[in-house]
């Protein structure tokens, strides 16, 4: 708490007031709700079973106004005791410091109050490590799951504070605790795994302005290294001299040497090639004229946003970078902590990646196989003489087009009754009786489907022809998905009779 309302306090201020001149607020906020009712009425706080007396409780609360002077600065001498407090005046004076150095100053043997560590790095725990790892499935009992279902129930409306919240619509579709007590089982674990469903990836509206707003921090602060004047408009539209580009080649030259003795001792791996959307604009191959001219142009585009105010001379985006440098060794250990943890990811990402590459190969080659051995080894179905199908392979050999891995021939009015070919807007039951389907497979896992209509006087009786692949039929099968258009969304096939059909044609 005390680290929250230290940063939220130096947000409000910008960072214009000393720290050590908002410790009064953080210790008041701190020791008037948390610490002084544990010293004044420790029997209400649990800390003690008996009630105390009157003489006690009286030096309790004097020693806590002892204590709540000691941590907001400030002491009210009692006027009928003028001698006898007075002498803590001194004592306050010296103590008060010390306490602000409490809450502000990490020590060897104690950690500061305000400086302790952020849950997430106390935990060891990133947003992008846990968006990385396989995540563990939770453990819990039937009594324990309804425990946290009637509290949820009952401190609704402290917990939800807004109608769109997720949880609430959660609870409406459980619609209230259970009454079914179980008598045996109570205890027995329950193991199941959580997913968000209300997941969903947003695009930041705010993302150009930001990206703007950085960019021209990144221009000023080049502008500012050889130029200065009162406001950043005066610097801007102050004309470029030939000794301005001269001292803009300096620092870019420094920069250079700066950066390549950074790496050189860091050892750091070399970048890789990022997009355009990535990568930072380069400027040190810009001359200073186009610098500035490109500085201006990200200021006139953020004061079109409403983000920049001509009136105080852009005076928030200096506000802004003042308060980057203010806070760089807070920056700088944030980008430390960023960087582990996406080490971590990346490594976690990799291996994970390399899992499922695994997995799919030995997917592929499995189902490689399957398919090469259900049509390569299968047995070939007997064929009756002078049946259907016989003519059929018997007229598919005399055209020169006798499938690989065999083709048979069906009445549409036959896939209609046994519930595999639907109507659809292109074909009707009532012409099922003219049409025919002919399915050949010439490549493992490839099928070939044709609607024929031997009425056509034409050479090619063939309406229209669609490839299907083995892969999709199981796709659209995992997907749940009833039935597939073909030829265009001409036709429709129901899929799992069509995978039936398939398997029992080998």
């Amino acid at each position: 708490m005390a680290r929250e309302l230290l940063l939220a306090l130096q947000v409000t201020t910008q960072y214009s007031v000393d720290d050590y001149d908002l410790a009064p607020i953080i210790a008041r906020c701190l020791i008037m709700p948390y610490i002084l009712p544990a010293l004044t009425t420790p029997e209400s706080q649990g800390i003690i079973s008996t009630n105390i007396t009157a003489l006690p409780r009286q030096n309790l609360q004097e020693v806590g106004k002892l204590v709540e002077a000691i941590a907001t600065g400030r002491y009210r001498v009692p006027s009928y005791d003028v001698n006898m407090f007075a002498t803590l005046e001194g004592y306050i004076l010296d103590a008060t410091p010390a306490f602000s150095d409490w809450i502000l100053t990490r020590f060897a043997w104690t950690p500061a109050v305000a400086s302790v560590d952020d849950v997430e790095s106390h935990l060891n725990t990133q947003e992008l490590v846990e968006k990385s790892v396989e995540p563990k499935p939770i453990t819990m009992t039937r009594a324990e799951i309804y425990a946290i279902h009637r509290t949820l129930m009952r401190e609704e409306d402290a917990i939800i504070v807004s109608e769109s919240d997720a949880m609430r619509g959660i609870l409406k579709e459980l619609d209230g605790v259970p009454n079914v007590l179980y008598q045996e089982g109570q205890s027995a674990p329950v193991t199941f795994a959580l997913s968000n469903r209300f997941a969903k990836v947003i695009d930041d509206p705010l993302a150009a302005g930001k990206a703007d707003w950085a960019q021209a921090k990144r221009h000023i602060l080049a502008v500012l290294r050889v130029q200065t004047g009162k406001t950043i408009i005066d610097i801007l539209t102050a004309p470029v001299s030939e000794e301005d580009e001269w001292i803009w080649q300096d620092v870019v030259q420094q920069d250079l040497h700066r950066d390549q003795a950074r790496k050189r001792k860091s050892q750091l791996p070399p970048v890789p090639n990022q997009g355009s959307d990535y990568r930072l604009d380069d400027i040190t191959s810009l001359p200073f004229r186009e610098v500035k001219a490109r500085a201006i142009q990200y200021c006139m585009k953020l004061e079109k946003q409403g983000l920049l105010d001509r009136n105080d001379d852009w005076q928030g985006l200096l506000d802004d970078i003042a308060g980057d440098i203010r806070s760089k060794n807070k920056n700088r250990q944030r980008r430390k902590k960023d960087y582990a943890a996406m080490s971590i990811a990346f490594t976690n990402s990799t291996e994970k990646k390399a899992t499922l590459e695994e997995q799919i190969a030995s997917y592929n080659k499995y189902i490689g196989s399957a398919m090469d051995t259900m049509q390569k080894q299968g047995k070939k179905r007997f064929v009756w003489p002078f049946s259907k199908q016989h003519r059929h392979l018997r007229s598919m050999q005399k055209a020169g087009k006798a499938a690989k891995f065999g083709s048979f021939k069906y009445s549409a009015a036959d896939l209609y009754e046994k519930h595999i070919l639907l109507p659809s807007q292109g074909f009707s039951p009532k012409q099922f009786e003219k049409l025919f389907v002919i399915l050949s497979s010439n490549e493992v896992g490839v099928f070939t489907m044709e609607i024929v209509d031997p009425s056509l006087n034409s050479k090619s009786q063939v309406l229209d022809s669609c490839e299907i692949r083995m892969e999709d039929l199981l796709q659209a099968k995992f997907e749940n998905k009833g039935t597939l258009d073909l030829f265009d969304q001409v036709a429709k096939v129901r899929v799992n009779t069509l995978i039936f059909l398939i398997n029992r044609s080998k």
